[in-house]
């Protein structure tokens, strides 16, 4: 996972979707070939304790009540 200001990794939501909802905000940077960050924005900020006990809790129980032997 990366920093606070940095945002995680996240499988099957599109970063568009994000910024449209006011999560992050996309940084470019003067480079070439063209280069993006997404940051996250003070709303996206408040959901970092909200997602890191949802990971947790998903580590703990997800996975075994799925049925499932490995994460994807």
């Amino acid at each position: 996972m990366r920093g606070r200001r940095g945002v995680p990794s996240i499988r099957g939501v599109a970063p568009g979707a994000l910024e449209r909802e006011g999560i992050v905000v996309r940084q470019l940077y003067c480079e070439r070939p063209p280069r993006y960050d997404y940051v996250l924005t003070p709303a996206g900020e408040e959901l970092m304790p909200i997602l890191e006990a949802l990971k947790q809790w998903g580590d703990r129980h997800g996975f075994q009540r799925l049925g499932v032997s490995e994460r994807a």
